[in-house]
């Protein structure tokens, strides 16, 4: 409501108004011929069968160019209404079961008697569409009036369950809950692609640097930015390689790849030329092209050895000898202050490595988003160097500051906020900001004298998001500790759901992960176990526990115990 027009709340009041037999759609989107995301008004279902598509227009819409054409700032709306209502129809009748949906069509000008409305030279030869300020008082007799030209397939009471399984009527009969938490993700989804046209502006530019706190947008502007690279159209098609450094990252950004593209026709065709890959995959498929077997270690020691100084050594020995062969045009790095900008000998650490898979590597589109405040305490961190990164990307390079969280609701970034504030974690959002984000649920606190009260505690919450609605068991995810959740009193199933490694969770699976492993992900639902009291942990845990939080988008629970503290 804070957001509508006014004249779309002016229809809304009337329309709230029909019985309850009747079902009223507000906000909605549709793609249009080229396979575009669209917005539209409204959508009615009558209580006998029969769907009205509605497109809302004040008086200012209406008006004709001088020379008595549409364009410009004056589209034709009726333009807009055919395209809702011819995706809608395809949409909807588009099944082989017998059954069809009359579908109809109408232009509301809410502001606008009849009578003055068809003197509007715009509206001569469409008086049949127009749904006039006296038709909306009467709306039952307006939707009589249109529904009555198809005597043979008007009325159909059978018809409403094509809509109610569509997309746009699921929500009817969905718990309150789920259809709370679709909205909520929707507006997330909406701000944080509020900094995509940044990128309009700068399309020449070749190089950018891309920070900001957890949860600010980062990954989703690069994300955009590989797309764009990826899909270009001024020379050949060019391969992206996108980079991040754990494994869970990888499946993370594989999926909001998917998201970001799922009703995008031309961005589809893009995201096939994007290679996501994780540190450890990309360096095993540069061993196996180097005929070189790759043999990591099962254990914490081993693989500390294995790719700590065995990996850089043989790489580095193949690169010097020339045997590294390029295979992508553009690079773009997520969470890069993850990535060492000094490793061995090389003079760009890791980067070396990835500049050697581009085919020119001195031109070549590079891109990284990072955080500094983010680098893991316990790690080196003079192995990673803003500088160094900033020469390799070059003088002209385009850095973008992302300023204020876009991830999560309103009360999760205040609490967020305070936490970090208390730690001295770099994560400042305003009073403004906050109120730009959508309203959501409290985060929840609770304290259990053992792991064990803990986790019953935190499975009650879990069916609670389940049982409401608010969240499925595969947008749940667990994060503890310790990688081995068992010393978390934690077992196979939580909640009554199955509880598997996020690399391993599939539907209405519960996902674990460890706070160590978590940077970079989100999740709509997160419940955070053993940290125990902020205020007693040392700094590389408050860090974690932070990281781990920052993780969540719309619920966050967390669990601390007496024996923890």
């Amino acid at each position: 409501m804070e957001r509508a027009d006014r004249s779309e709340e002016r229809v809304f009041r009337y329309l709230s108004s029909l019985p309850d037999d009747w079902l009223v759609v507000w906000g909605y989107r549709y793609q249009d011929s080229q396979c575009e995301t669209r917005e539209g008004d409204f959508l009615v279902l009558g209580p006998r069968g029969g769907l009205l598509v509605i497109e809302v227009k004040g008086y200012e819409h209406l008006m004709l160019n001088p020379d008595g054409s549409w364009g410009g700032v004056h589209d034709n709306p009726f333009q807009q209404l055919d395209a809702q209502w011819f995706s809608i129809i395809n949409a909807l009748n588009d099944r082989n079961s017998g059954l069809k949906m009359t579908v109809c069509r109408a232009l509301a000008l809410p502001n606008i008697q009849r009578k003055r409305a068809l003197d509007l030279p715009s509206l001569v030869g469409s008086e049949g569409l127009v749904l006039a300020q006296e038709d909306l008082f009467n709306f039952t007799e307006f939707w009589e009036q249109c529904f009555q030209r198809f005597p043979h397939f008007y009325p159909n009471a059978a018809s409403r369950k094509l809509f109610l399984q569509s997309s746009w009527g699921r929500g009817f009969s969905q718990p309150a809950g789920a259809v709370y938490s679709d909205y909520l993700d929707t507006e997330i989804d909406r701000l944080t692609r509020a900094r995509f046209p940044v990128l309009d502006h700068l399309p020449s530019y070749r190089r950018f640097a891309i920070t900001g706190a957890a949860g600010s947008g980062k990954t989703w502007l690069l994300i955009d930015l590989a797309l764009r690279w990826a899909g270009r159209d001024d020379g050949p098609s060019q391969r992206v390689l996108l980079l991040c450094y754990n494994k869970a990252l990888h499946q993370t950004l594989s999926e909001v790849l998917r998201r970001l593209v799922r009703n995008h026709k031309i961005a589809k065709q893009a995201a096939q030329r994007i290679e996501v890959r994780s540190w450890e995959s990309l360096v095993e498929e540069m061993y196996q092209q180097l005929e070189m077997p790759y043999r990591p270690p099962g254990d914490s020691a081993g693989k500390i050895r294995y790719f700590g100084e065995e990996v850089p050594a043989a790489l580095e020995l193949a690169l010097e000898e020339g045997r590294i062969a390029p295979r992508y045009d553009a690079l773009v790095v997520d969470e890069a202050q993850d990535h060492s900008t000094q490793a061995g000998t090389l003079h760009h650490g890791w980067w070396s490595l990835y500049l050697a898979l581009l085919h020119s590597p001195e031109e070549a589109q590079l891109a990284a988003a990072y955080d500094v405040g983010q680098r893991p305490s316990y790690w080196s961190n003079g192995d990673f160097e803003e500088a160094q990164l900033l020469q390799l990307l070059g003088a002209g390079a385009i850095r973008l500051h992302c300023p204020a969280p876009r991830r999560y609701t309103r009360q999760i970034a205040a609490w967020l906020a305070d936490v970090a504030a208390r730690v001295g974690f770099p994560f400042e959002v305003s009073d403004a900001e906050l109120a730009a984000l959508p309203h959501g649920f409290p985060v929840e606190l609770h304290e259990a004298p053992d792991d064990q009260d803990a986790i019953i505690a935190a499975e009650a919450v879990a069916i609670r998001w389940i049982e409401e609605g608010l969240a499925a068991p595969e947008e749940i995810l667990v994060i503890g500790v310790s990688n081995d959740r068992r010393k978390h009193a934690l077992g196979a199933t939580f909640a009554g759901h199955p509880l598997v490694e996020l690399s391993e969770r599939s539907s209405r699976q519960i996902a674990y992960i460890s706070g160590g492993r978590c940077k970079g992900l989100e999740s709509l639902a997160v419940i955070l176990i053993g940290f125990g009291d902020l205020n007693k942990l040392e700094p590389s845990y408050q860090q974690t526990f932070f990281l781990a939080a920052s993780r969540a988008r719309q619920h966050l629970a967390v669990f601390t115990t007496v024996a923890d503290q």
